[in-house]
C-alpha cells in the first residue's frame, strides 16, 4: 500500500488510453504508479461512454480497458452516503456567496 491516495477522474483515464497525448499518458501512468488510486462507477461509466462515442472503441476493447483499471484502482460505488458527505465538503470549501 502506497503513503498517498488519489482519485482518477474521467479525463485522466481519457489521457490514459488516448493515443494523442503521449505526455499526459506517461503523467497518468506515473500518478498510477506512485499512489494508492481509487477510480468510481460513474468515472467508469463516463468513460465507457466518451471511449465509445468519441474515440469510437470496440465493446471488446473498452472490456479490457475497464480490467486494467480494475487491476490499478480501488473502486469506490457512488451511494447515497457519498453524494451527503461531497455536499458537506463542498459546503466547507466553497464559499457560495462569492
Amino acid at each position: 500500500m502506497k503513503d498517498e491516495n488519489a482519485f482518477i477522474d474521467t479525463n485522466l483515464i481519457v489521457y490514459l488510453y488516448s493515443k494523442n497525448d503521449a505526455k499526459k499518458q506517461k503523467q497518468v501512468i506515473n500518478l498510477l504508479s506512485n499512489y494508492d488510486c481509487f477510480v468510481s462507477t460513474q468515472v467508469l461509466n463516463e468513460f465507457c461512454n466518451v471511449a465509445i462515442k468519441k474515440q469510437e472503441k470496440q465493446i471488446l476493447e473498452m472490456d479490457k480497458n475497464i480490467d486494467e483499471i480494475l487491476d490499478t484502482c480501488n473502486l469506490l460505488a457512488v451511494r447515497h452516503s457519498t453524494i451527503k458527505k461531497s455536499l458537506v465538503l463542498n459546503g466547507r470549501y466553497v464559499d457560495f456567496y462569492v
